[in-house]
């Protein structure tokens, strides 16, 4: 009981520390699917919270759920698993008890510099980028769930640039996402876009995509 009881301990304080990372790399509704443990009515409200207020303050709900509550045993090992096949591999990362595969400050910061490019450069995805012609490529290389994609078709109803920014908001909670997404683009003939999210011209590159990406991936 008193190892129960300390496991639970230790994944609640993992929460408090990654919390503003766990909350950026998570889609809700998928892991809500895996959590047997999980009330109907608490998976309900998290539910209408996405619906209301957006998908972060659902993942809060969530965490804020799990922090609070008594749950069976094994629950912590459940709630990873679920990260896991619900396609929030980074957010599993912080999640594990046993802290193997933690990413690194390095790894961090890099992902931070992309996103933080790719914030910048959206209008110009939004405004360049043709959503069918990327989203079989992002299948590939594990840039998106099935789910993710049936998301970013529906919001591609209501235009390519719905559908463009719904892609964008689902490939950066992926592992190695600025590589594999730079690799999409060149794939589907969009060396300008590569070019834009590089400062390089890398339409001759076969090899290494770009210094900027071999760094993002080393880390």
């Amino acid at each position: 009981m008193s190892n129960g009881y300390s496991t639970d301990k230790n994944f609640r304080y993992l929460i408090s520390c990654f919390r503003a990372r766990v909350k950026m790399y998570i889609q809700v509704e998928p892991v809500l699917d895996y959590l047997t443990f999980l009330p109907a009515e608490v998976k309900e409200q998290i539910q209408r919270t996405v619906a209301t207020s957006g998908n972060m303050q659902a993942v809060e709900l969530l965490l804020s759920t799990l922090e609070k509550g008594v749950w069976h045993l094994g629950w912590t090992r459940e709630f990873v698993e679920a990260l896991r096949r619900a396609g929030s591999p980074l957010a599993a990362r912080y999640m594990n008890p046993e802290l193997t595969d933690l990413p690194s400050p390095s790894f961090e910061n890099a992902h931070d510099e992309c996103l933080q490019l790719l914030n910048l450069l959206q209008p110009t995805l939004v405004d360049k980028l043709l959503v069918r012609d990327v989203l079989d490529k992002c299948m590939e290389q594990e840039l998106l769930t099935i789910e993710d994609r049936n998301r970013i078709a529906a919001a591609e109803n209501n235009g390519n640039e719905s559908g463009v920014r719904e892609l964008l908001k689902r490939i950066v909670q992926k592992e190695n996402w600025f590589s594999a997404f730079l690799d999409v683009l060149r794939q589907t003939g969009n060396n300008e876009l590569v070019q834009e999210l590089t400062g390089t011209d890398c339409s001759e590159s076969n090899a290494g995509i770009c210094n900027f990406t071999e760094d993002f991936y080393s880390t």
